[in-house]
């Protein structure tokens, strides 16, 4: 056939126009990454003596395939002379006697079209292979904030020995001349042993196997990296929250502790009547009530923070919210209020300790049942929704100032028609905290007069709702 110009054509369309032309795919680096791997381990395990035709953006495998002293020969190829500085200084390139192995760094035409594709040729008796990939899309080099666009390659793989005679050509088309260029790479010669006619159907299956096994400790590793970030994402997540615990905590009690101690030096005054030292003495009671409130309200945090074990237990809906609303319905029968749930049965199995739940919902229903009047409604309902399950309690109540909306999860915070002494402030902070414990999240949508939507979102157990 005849050969293309390497200033006017690029390897990839070497492969088109060979008969049966080469199927191509578009990857990802990480996948390309994974297949150059692949089959260095595969050429390691198999010892496979052989030539190495190389130009890839990274040679780390390349070196550890030179340490094992398997290759006879290494053709490293570069349009990028600090890329040939960069692999010089990775191996050394000095008189090495343990070594067999010959490294020659060629430099191509840097106006060559192959400057965005990248090769990896194997030759030897036993096996030949081609892996050739085309970048089709640079990486970003602003320093916006922008998303960057990920790398993408045109890649082709081949065992044919006529196609990889026909690649060497044009590579050695690209090759710029000096002294020091090796004779035999200028030669019709392209290697120190004569390719296979025929594959070797048990060397293609390791490389199969190989590609696999890859593929399994790539996933192995996305995987530990994934629950590293999450761990990480978790302890931060911790830190962050008990920081503005303890923050809010100092405020919570700055003011009471001087409202305590002004009421104790104005009780010593001996011109304090009977009536100022009463209301005295009902401004300590007020503060010590709100004092122990704080702190059953830790107590409480700190109790469903050493739950930990709990972590990663299941339950199914349907055995829980009756139970609890259940146990709601007789105070809200006195108060005028109705009470209503809905869950339907089969819904996924949800991962959240039952402690914490029960905890979850009965704050958010003690909230809905002191803000609604006689005559309102407070309905829960549950349903299956994309990738986790949600949980809606909606009351007619008077409703959330949006101004508040943000800030009711916040530790120690009362709303405008919250008496300071009724509570702790650390329900919804409670809720919030353990919803984040478990993967899970709380929204709320509120109208003032109309009452509010606590929506609570909890991750299932995926294998359950496969088996089911």
């Amino acid at each position: 056939m005849n050969l293309p110009s390497s200033a006017k054509s690029i390897l990839y369309q070497l492969t088109q126009e060979f008969n049966p032309p080469s199927q191509s795919l578009t990857i990802s680096n990480t996948t390309f990454r994974n297949v150059t791997k692949a089959l260095f381990n595969f050429l390691i395990e198999q010892q496979i003596l052989a030539t190495v035709w190389y130009k890839f953006p990274h040679f780390e495998e390349l070196e550890q395939y030179y340490q094992q002293g398997k290759a006879t020969q290494i053709y490293y190829c570069t349009t990028r002379l600090k890329k040939l500085e960069d692999f010089a200084a990775a191996f050394e390139f000095k008189s090495n006697t343990h070594h067999c192995t010959s490294i020659t760094p060629l430099v191509l035409e840097p106006s060559s079209q192959l400057k965005k594709e990248y090769y990896f040729i194997v030759l030897s008796p036993q096996f030949c292979c081609l892996l050739l990939a085309h970048k089709q899309t640079e990486p970003s080099l602003n320093n916006t904030n922008e998303h960057k666009q990920p790398i993408s390659w045109t890649f082709i793989s081949s065992f044919e020995p006529v196609l990889i005679n026909n690649i060497l050509t044009v590579i050695k088309q690209s090759i710029i001349v000096t002294d020091q260029t090796p004779e035999e790479v200028l030669s019709s010669n392209h290697s120190l042993f004569t390719l296979p006619n025929n594959l070797n159907s048990k060397l293609i299956n390791s490389l199969l196997m190989q590609q696999i096994k890859q593929s399994e400790m790539m996933q192995n590793e996305e995987k530990i990296i994934k629950d590293s970030s999450q761990k990480i994402k978790y302890i931060t997540d911790e830190v962050q929250f008990k920081t503005s615990l303890l923050k809010n905590l100092s405020q919570e009690i700055s003011l009471p502790l001087t409202n305590m101690k002004t009421a104790l030096l104005l009780l010593n005054s001996k011109q304090a009547k009977k009536e100022q030292r009463q209301r005295y003495l009902d401004l300590l009671q007020r503060e010590c009530d709100r004092q122990s409130l704080v702190v059953t309200g830790l107590l409480e945090l700190v109790a469903f923070e050493q739950l930990t074990g709990e972590l990663g237990t299941t339950l199914k809906l349907e055995d829980l919210i009756p139970g609890i609303v259940s146990t709601y319905q007789p105070l809200a029968e006195e108060k005028g209020i109705s009470m209503g749930y809905t869950v339907p049965r089969k819904l996924p199995v949800v991962s959240c300790p039952e402690s914490w739940l029960r905890q979850i919902l009965q704050n958010i229903l003690n909230n809905s049942l002191k803000y609604t009047p006689s005559g309102g409604r407070i309905f829960v309902r549950a349903f299956f929704k994309s990738n986790c399950v949600e949980i809606t309690i909606t009351d007619t109540g008077i409703g959330i100032d949006s101004g508040e909306i943000n800030k009711i999860f916040n530790s120690f915070y009362r709303g405008k028609n919250n008496d300071a002494n009724s509570s702790a402030g650390l329900g919804l902070t409670i809720v919030k905290y353990l919803l984040s414990r478990c993967g899970g999240d709380i929204l709320v949508s509120s109208k003032l007069e109309q009452g509010t939507t606590f929506t609570v979102i909890l991750p299932i157990v995926h294998s359950k709702l496969e088996e089911d």
